[in-house]
């Protein structure tokens, strides 16, 4: 006994039907637990740039109320930061220490040592940004 065209065409739909159904426990696999989320190189990556990013914000935010930096003079602090950091990316870590030496040295020299000192965070947070995209791409 043959079926017919229209028979047929009913359970090709039903089987593919069917196969759409993904039950409670394949579902729960595919949920990302911390462990996974952690272990995910793309999104340690989004996290570091997010903190570096609203870092320099507070930074900026800080030195205008409190350290009464001027706004032009604090942005162009922290872009020479990032700048530095990733002309320097590559580099021993022994020479990063070097440079936030320096950077240490000369908020003392214009005394405005708690200011740089801040900035230094913004130099770590975009050498390990950009170790992190280098190793990415």
């Amino acid at each position: 006994m043959t079926m017919s065209e229209p028979e047929m065409k009913e359970i090709q739909d039903f089987e593919k039907k069917e196969s759409g159904r993904i039950s409670l426990r394949e579902r729960r696999k595919k949920e990302k637990t911390i462990k996974d989320i952690l272990s995910d190189h793309e999104t340690i990556c989004t996290f570091v740039l997010f903190a570096a990013i609203v870092a320099a914000i507070l930074i900026v935010v800080l030195s205008i109320a409190v350290f009464h930096v001027p706004v032009l003079a604090a942005c162009v602090v922290i872009a020479l930061n990032v700048a530095i950091a990733l002309c320097l990316r590559d580099v021993p870590v022994w020479l990063h220490g070097l440079v936030l030496a320096v950077e240490i040295v000369t908020g003392f020299i214009v005394k405005k040592a708690v200011f740089m000192l801040l900035c230094t965070v913004i130099y770590l947070l975009s050498v390990v940004e950009f170790r992190f995209m280098r190793k990415m791409y």
